[in-house]
């Protein structure tokens, strides 16, 4: 048997058969279980997951499942609540609009922190560089301009995509048909500016600004993390996940300069900031994350279970205990993962890369040339632990979560002679299904909250923001659906987009941009400038530019008189470098005749007068 490190193992086995007995709530079981594993809510004085896996692990061949079923018999699973799931409010908040569960996230009270520290903000940094903050910075008073902001950046995202900011608020009538009224109705092109720059998610007095860089360094989240951390605790508090969840990474796009921005080819996005995220692999709902910072935690001792395997342990280690089953995929998986979250009342069934310590080698080997037909499959087990290599392409799967005999079948497309696929039934296993159906949670939930990439940002924190604002939205939308119905019979869908919009508009309120005041009128005007209409004389580009009058004049002459030899035309073509600014015709102006007064003043301007 595995040595633990972290606690006594009998202790472990004796609180799993009281809470298996108890019919207590699930705050009753977090509390034991802090007393055995210990509170980690401060990172600082936390060691890490000290885990070391046994060396005579022996896998045996058990198609019936007897040996898998008997370890349980005598370790019994933790038994799953389904009635502690979904939301923790008994009925939709206020008046059940959108903007009441917004509020469950990102409470007036924390908003109204965000105010002061704005306002601070930019004393702080009008005090340190005045000449780089002359604009005049009206402070805020009320958190509902703040909430009209945040309902400007959540459609600026998803629902009006331009290039730039400042295109939402062109007041050009020229180019009316790219006018956005309702965006300078709710805040001016200035104001919008003004606090897109000064918004700020920390408390300036609790921060060195002198030692700001410096202290960056130790604490890369320092400028947003009380933003972060606020919403960890309300996706923790509002939602009590079901009993499959799923760990996967996400993507932020972000391209500019960090030292924890990642590039993953893999993945649709492939420079930005990676999150780790848990969410409910029925809903999708966020319910934990974790940003990735680099290097930074390489200190804490991990051993068997890895750096993938610490951060599984981290985010899932106030879910222990309560019986939930965890998938995950190869770059997570590992026996020793298995093994420890097994020990711990959290059961795994995730994909595997075979070269992974205490892997059946004879799994590993196995070529698919060699395993049947498609579908085939061999499995091993060892203490509640099932290892399956399935042929498809050969896939590899670790499971506590499954026993080996539970067979099942699953549609693949099969190439036909003639051309074309047709669906057919193809062997497989349990574990297969059900990964498949619970493994996407978090690529559905970053799909739904994702963020525009082709708008430069140069605060990569407000990345951040952004996303976790779409991702408010979302849970709050996820929230609802439990009271509401979301597809009525015989009514339209109430999908995410509506909802949305809902909450966009409920934000923005009665908020609206105030008018500017009206400038100081003339008491009279200069003479010089009335009645000066449009038609105004300019400089011409080149020079061999015939004047309009002059020859219109002397066609109709030559017309009038076909017998005139043309050196005996008394109309010249005249040449001239100005024009009328309007008309865009060439005039001339001098001493004898003035072409540009004829031209603006004589409907038969080719007449003398």
């Amino acid at each position: 048997m595995p040595r633990f490190v972290e606690e006594d193992q009998r202790a472990i086995f004796k609180l799993r058969e009281e809470m298996a007995d108890s019919s207590s709530d699930e705050s009753g079981s977090e509390n034991e279980l802090d007393e055995i594993f210990g509170e980690s809510s401060d990172e600082e004085d936390f060691g890490g997951f000290v885990f070391e896996m046994p060396d005579d692990i022996e896998w045996e061949k058990d198609p019936s499942g007897a040996a898998f079923q008997s370890y349980y018999e005598d370790n019994p699973r933790v038994a799953f609540k389904r009635t502690h799931c979904g939301p923790t409010v008994d009925q939709l908040p206020g008046n059940g609009k959108a903007i009441d569960i917004f509020k469950l996230f990102l409470s007036d009270e924390f908003l109204n922190k965000i105010v002061r520290w704005m306002n601070r903000w930019f004393e702080v940094k009008k005090a340190a560089e005045p000449t780089k903050h002359k604009t005049p910075f009206l402070p805020i008073t009320d958190i509902t301009e703040l909430k009209a902001y945040f309902a400007l950046l959540l459609a600026m995202n998803r629902d009006v995509i331009l290039p730039r900011y400042e295109n939402y608020f062109r007041q050009d009538e020229r180019k009316w048909l790219f006018l956005l009224r309702g965006f300078n109705c709710v805040l001016s092109k200035q104001r919008f500016q003004q606090l897109n720059r000064y918004i700020f998610f920390a408390n300036p007095d609790d921060l060195d600004l002198g030692s700001l860089d410096r202290v960056a360094k130790d604490d890369k989240l320092i400028k947003v993390r009380p933003f972060l951390e606020e919403l960890q605790r309300a996706f923790k508090a509002n939602f009590n996940c079901g009993k499959e969840i799923s760990i996967d990474e996400c993507m932020i796009p972000y391209k500019g300069k960090l030292s924890f921005k990642q590039r993953m080819i893999a993945k649709p996005i492939h420079w930005g900031i990676k999150l780790y995220e848990l969410c409910d692999s029925e809903t999708a709902y966020l319910s934990r994350f974790e940003v990735y910072l680099g290097k930074g935690r390489e200190e804490q001792e991990v051993s068997d279970i890895g750096k993938s395997g610490a951060v599984v342990a981290r985010l899932t280690q106030d879910l222990w205990g309560k019986g939930h089953d965890l998938y995950i995929d190869n770059w997570y998986t590992s026996v020793a993962l298995c093994m420890y979250l097994q020990e711990r009342g959290m059961f795994v069934c995730g994909t595997v890369r075979s070269n992974r310590k205490g892997y059946p080698k004879e799994l590993n080997d196995l070529k698919a040339s060699k395993m049947g037909p498609r579908g085939s499959c061999e499995i091993r087990s060892y203490n509640g632990i099932a290892a399956l290599a399935w042929k498809d392409k050969v896939v590899h799967f670790l499971s506590t979560v499954h026993s080996p005999d539970q067979v099942s079948t699953i549609q693949r497309n099969q190439k036909l002679r003639t051309g074309g696929y047709q669906l057919v039934d193809v062997p497989a296993h349990a574990i297969i299904d059900d990964y498949n159906a619970n493994m996407g949670g978090v690529d559905r939930n970053d799909q739904l909250t994702s963020i525009l990439k082709n708008r430069k940002q140069m605060r990569w924190y407000m990345r951040l923001v952004i996303k976790f604002l779409e991702v408010v939205a979302f849970n709050s939308y996820i929230i609802e659906g439990f009271f509401l119905d979301h597809n009525p019979p015989g009514k339209r869908k109430r999908d995410l987009a509506a909802f949305r919009e809902e909450l966009i508009l409920q934000l923005v309120g009665n908020w609206r941009a105030e008018k500017g005041k009206p400038g100081r009128k003339r008491q009279s005007d200069p003479f010089r400038l009335e009645n000066v209409g449009e038609h105004l004389p300019v400089k011409g580009a080149g020079c061999d530019h015939t004047c309009q009058v002059c020859m219109e004049k002397r066609r109709r002459y030559t017309l009038s008189h076909p017998n005139t030899p043309k050196n005996q035309v008394p109309h010249k073509m005249t040449k001239t470098t100005f024009m009328c600014d309007h008309c865009e015709v060439y005039l001339c102006i001098s001493r004898e005749k003035n072409c540009f007064k004829a031209w603006h003043t004589q409907a038969e301007y080719w007449k003398d007068q």
